[in-house]
């Protein structure tokens, strides 16, 4: 593969700036492969030393031919949405009213209105999205004051 990249006066200055001062891995990577393009080192030895595909290495340098210095520092987030998400009120409410007493026994209501089915995991992440918390329960012993248990229970 070969491709070249052009760069203009005080653009590798910048690089190296940016390589050792961007807090973001990915950009230092994307500054450190250009560097070294600069100078000519051939893409399957960048490939090498950066631990990365060749088609990766010039992908960078295809963003940095078409949209700069400015496109390798720019913020790029791809914000995934999960299908709840569409569901997100309706289950809420319904939890408010009554809330599950375990993930699973959530995300067997969650799959009845809405039919989307997930893990036990991803039940505790979207529960935690809607602000709520679930609460490891443990076994009552066998010698409890059941009157202190139901006044335990009312009072909380």
């Amino acid at each position: 593969m070969t491709i070249s990249v052009y760069f203009a006066d005080g653009v590798i200055d910048l690089l190296k700036k940016v390589r050792f001062t961007d807090s973001r891995p990915f950009v230092q990577k994307k500054a450190e492969a250009l560097i070294l393009h600069a100078h000519s080192i051939p893409i399957k030895e960048i490939a090498k030393i950066l631990d990365s595909c060749e088609n990766t290495i010039c992908s960078y340098f295809h963003e940095f031919k078409t949209s700069g210095i400015e496109g390798l520092l720019e913020k790029k987030i791809i914000e995934r949405k999960s299908e709840l998400y569409n569901f997100r009120k309706m289950i809420e409410e319904e939890f408010r009213k009554n809330p599950p007493q375990s993930s699973k026994e959530a995300g067997k209501r969650i799959e009845e209105l809405t039919g989307v089915k997930r893990s036990n995991t991803q039940i505790k992440v979207f529960m935690k999205s809607l602000g709520m918390s679930y609460r490891k329960t443990a076994v009552i012993p066998a010698k409890a004051n059941i009157i202190q248990q139901d006044i335990f229970k009312k009072k909380f």
